[in-house]
């Protein structure tokens, strides 16, 4: 059985603009945001298994006890600044573009 919507083909045809990109950066940082608050009140242990195991290795190993919420915390940082970056910037450019 197949739904044939135009409004949703329309959208998910045309790519994201720079502001849309932005604000899902934003929401995937601040989603990595609260993923360093569980891990900082409730670490992981080691053995560490799953198919990010050696990623949690490596930042418990390398950075200590609460190595793992330090790296979260360092990847959620990074996303929301690079999406709030990416929002004020297209702000800005927004007049600028040639038609």
């Amino acid at each position: 059985m197949s739904v044939d919507n135009d409004l949703v083909t329309k959208h998910l045809r045309r790519p994201f603009s720079a502001r849309e990109r932005g604000w899902a950066e934003v929401g995937l940082g601040v989603s990595v945001g609260l993923l360093t608050w569980l891990e900082y009140n409730e670490p992981s242990t080691r053995p560490f298994t799953g198919r990010w195991g050696w990623l949690k290795e490596f930042m418990y190993s390398h950075l200590g006890a609460n190595g793992v919420a330090i790296g979260f915390g360092l990847i959620g940082l990074m996303l929301t600044l690079w999406g709030a970056y990416e929002v004020a910037t297209s702000r800005r450019n927004e007049g600028s573009k040639l038609r």
